[in-house]
């Protein structure tokens, strides 16, 4: 989910990266190209096709066509609906909620009809609380959160719905998130692309002799495979001592507008994961990871501060969505290890819908990478990943690393 992880420039490349996040920036480009047809694109005829949808060209707004109204289908929405694959969003939910409490929800995949109608007059101006509109994008195959919406426009004006009201637009706002380390900001450049957010803080407490010690974040970044120019950041918490992290995923807009739409969802079979894995990159078709020197007795889980069975909002108070975390060594810890983090949610509520067809609500969810590379090391800035940790490991040490193929975990 990085940066549109989901960005719509991290997507909307990478969940932070513009899903370039990290940094899960989730670029989202909609590639609309033409398609051949003698037809004029509103010159009706008996055979003309419509839509009650229609996508901007960048991706970064929706209008929907309501009760049953609909335009003629354009060249660039016939591209839209014959190259789905090429999109960086492919399926998509809304909801209405009206002033008392009535739900009117949809949901379709890319190049079909909504079919969205009987929404309650008022306004809608928010992604939460009552009335609330909210629109959630994301990948059909396994439910990948890459973006927010909200309303921004009907066609009779402003954001209130009424008996005249045909149309409303949302935009969306994309996931991102990012890894920088050391006096690196949000912007620096990396493997070509810039850093879409500051997702990954901590610090680490160590006892020693009756004297408590704290650490903030320590890093540096370094060539995988040593001798190429892809970086990636690399984090040291210390081999005898507790790390407190928080994970944080952002957006390409004002996060207050979006974050409170986002809920938790924890259930017997549905919960967050935190995951430690092996830590491994991508080169020439191939994966590599340490030799040895893997760690498997730190352990990775979600702070206490974190309650994902909550209903509440993902963030506090408008805060970004932030995922507590903590590292606690033992006595055989040191060496490396990467983790993810998935996340499942739902939009603003999962209450019935009321309209005629409206759909059950989605479970979806919010990770650290897309597709493949959400078991890979994040380089900070593409299509996210693990984030990459060395216990107790120095940066001089960590050049001694020995690379083998991936023998898998």
């Amino acid at each position: 989910m990085k940066r549109f992880v989901c960005h719509i420039n991290n997507l909307l490349t990478r969940i932070g990266k513009p899903l370039a996040v990290t940094g899960i920036i989730l670029i989202l480009v909609m590639l609309m190209g033409t398609c051949g047809s003698d037809v004029p694109p509103f010159e009706e005829t008996e055979d003309m096709e419509y839509t009650d949808v229609e996508y901007s060209k960048d991706g970064s707004g929706v209008t929907i066509y309501l009760n049953g109204n609909g335009v003629p289908k354009s060249r660039s929405q016939r591209a839209v609906t014959t190259d789905l694959a090429k999109t960086a969003f492919d399926f998509i939910e809304v909801i209405f909620v009206s002033g008392t409490g009535a739900i009117a929800r949809a949901s379709w995949a890319l190049g079909a009809p909504a079919n969205i109608s009987n929404l309650a007059n008022g306004g809608y101006g928010s992604t939460t609380g009552t009335p609330a509109a909210c629109m959630f994008v994301g990948r059909d195959d396994g439910k990948v959160l890459f973006g927010v919406g909200k309303l921004t426009e009907t066609n009779t004006g402003g954001t209130t719905i009424t008996a005249n009201t045909t149309s409303v637009t949302f935009e969306i706002a994309a996931i991102k998130s990012g890894l920088l380390i050391g006096s690196e900001s949000v912007g620096t450049a990396v493997n070509g692309l810039n850093v879409a957010a500051d997702s990954f803080t901590y610090s680490s407490t160590v006892t020693a002799n009756g004297v408590t010690t704290t650490t903030g974040r320590v890093g540096f970044r370094k060539n995988l495979p040593p001798t190429g120019n892809m970086q990636y950041p690399v984090y040291v918490i210390p081999s005898n001592g507790i790390t407190n992290a928080t994970y944080k995923f952002g957006f390409s807009g004002i996060e207050a507008d979006y974050v409170n739409a986002i809920r938790h969802v924890r259930t017997t079979d549905i919960y967050p994961v935190v995951q430690k894995k092996t830590p491994r990159y991508s080169v020439n078709g191939r994966y590599e990871e340490p030799r040895n020197r893997i760690d498997i007795y730190t352990t990775a889980a979600f702070s206490s501060g974190y309650a994902p069975g909550d209903t509440d909002a993902f963030g506090v108070s408008n805060a970004s969505p932030a995922i507590g975390l903590v590292f606690t060594t033992s006595a055989g810890s040191g060496g490396f290890f990467a983790f993810n983090i998935q996340i499942p949610v739902y939009m603003v509520s999962r209450a019935a819908a009321s309209n005629p067809s409206g759909t059950d609500a989605k479970t979806w969810y919010i990770r650290t990478g897309l597709g493949s590379e959400f078991y890979s090391l994040d380089d900070g800035v593409s299509r996210g990943g693990c984030v990459f940790i060395s216990v107790g490991v120095s940066q001089e040490e960590f050049d001694r690393i020995e690379w083998t193929w991936f023998k898998g975990w």
